[in-house]
């Protein structure tokens, strides 16, 4: 079986699962671009893998979780008996802590409030008082910035102080 054939096998089977599996797909689309496509699936090499893992980029989280996309899908290509074993890299190295999230203190927003109007130029194509709500709801209600950009006037209710989140990252929906 050929890479691209696998890996659309792979990605319309999660789909039909009912997941979204978008980032997961744009790493195995690059992973088929960085291999040619149209290899077999039994011919590629830990040293490709290693190769696509780590490329010349710094080491990052992102490396565990390009990992982990090709470790599901070449589980999923062995359960069908594409190939006979797994090509990842038995030892994954010592991957960087994680981010601590920083919380910005009340003084902090309010300087950071206090200059959307300078952050608002002709040339950013955002009005202060938008900048500013935005800034408050990514605050106060702890949204992503996904979940913020994707509010619609159906999601707010001012008369009860409500906040629909319809499309979070992990596809729950929230009130707040």
């Amino acid at each position: 079986m050929k890479l691209s054939e696998l890996i659309a096998q792979y990605v319309s089977h999660k789909r039909a699962l009912g997941m979204r599996f978008n980032f997961e797909a744009q790493t195995l689309a690059s992973f088929c671009h960085r291999l040619d496509g149209n290899i077999d699936v039994e011919s590629v090499t830990v040293e490709q893998v290693q190769d696509f893992l780590t490329g010349n980029r710094p080491l990052t989280n992102h490396w565990g979780k390009r990992r982990s996309v090709l470790d599901c899908l070449f589980r999923f290509a062995l359960s069908r008996g594409y190939v006979t074993a797994s090509p990842l890299p038995r030892h994954s190295p010592k991957l960087p802590p994680p981010l601590t999230p920083y919380i910005y203190s009340k003084e902090e927003l309010k300087r950071l409030l206090d200059v959307t109007s300078a952050a608002c130029s002709p040339h950013v194509p955002l009005d202060a008082y938008v900048m500013r709500a935005l800034i408050l709801i990514l605050y106060g209600a702890c949204l992503r910035h996904g979940e913020a950009l994707r509010l619609t006037m159906q999601d707010v209710n001012l008369d009860e102080a409500v906040l629909h989140i319809r499309e979070s990252k992990f596809f729950n929906y929230a009130a707040l």
